[in-house]
């Protein structure tokens, strides 16, 4: 009897594992105002930038996609501008609550600890109004970030980044 119970409890929890209609939740933390969500990410990440969406690639069966974008600006890490990366985005059929949803054209704000896994929580557009105060504060935290680094002396690979 034993057995039978264990073993029915380890095709559940296995069905359960593999299902492809398992729901995940995605919860993105955010405290404070949007200027300290902006500081805070920009201290614990080591990439910043800004990026545009190219094109929108889907699998035939609809399960996959992926965003091809190009690095417009950096603010922060070892990502150069004129880079193209691949980003896992929503597809057209299921998929994660925590995956990017993007858009040809549009402009997102990126950070990450690796320019290369993005989520919902950690890359938005940058459009509007408050994209434009978002980029002002960038520049801001990344003089500082530069100065800090540098031990006072301006950065010039990163200001030539800047100036592209």
């Amino acid at each position: 009897m034993t057995a039978r119970v264990t073993q029915t409890m380890a095709t559940v929890l296995l069905v359960g594992l593999f299902s492809s209609d398992r729901a995940d939740a995605c919860t993105c933390a955010r405290t404070g105002s949007p200027n300290s969500q902006v500081k805070q990410a920009f201290q614990s990440e080591s990439q910043v930038f800004s990026a545009r969406v190219l094109d929108i690639q889907y699998s035939d069966d609809g399960r996959q996609a992926f965003a091809e974008v190009e690095v417009l600006e950096v603010w922060k890490g070892s990502v150069t501008t004129g880079t193209l990366l691949k980003f896992s985005t929503m597809p057209r059929v299921g998929g994660m609550s925590c995956a990017l949803s993007a858009e040809v054209g549009q402009e997102l704000a990126t950070y990450t600890s690796d320019a290369l896994h993005v989520s919902s929580c950690t890359t938005h557009s940058l459009s509007g109004s408050w994209g434009d105060r978002e980029r002002q504060l960038l520049d801001k935290l990344r003089r500082k970030y530069q100065k800090k680094v540098s031990g006072g002396s301006p950065n010039t690979s990163l200001e030539r980044t800047r100036e592209r």
